[in-house]
């Protein structure tokens, strides 16, 4: 057993924190289309797309 002070430690993802995080984010994308017609997931997806073109402007 490996503890976060132990220089050797690596972080994982287990199968079981792969499918909690997956229901949530179906859970939250549902909730998005179902309440606010994409408007939220629009909205960070243009952002993100924003952000993508000012890193690649700083490359």
């Amino acid at each position: 057993m490996t503890f976060r002070g132990d220089p050797d430690y690596k972080p994982v993802m287990t199968n079981a924190l792969f499918l909690w995080i997956l229901a949530i984010v179906l859970i939250l994308l549902g909730v998005d289309w179902y309440v606010f017609d994409w408007t939220n997931s629009i909205f960070l997806l243009r952002k993100g797309a924003e952000f993508s073109e000012w890193i690649a402007f700083w490359r």
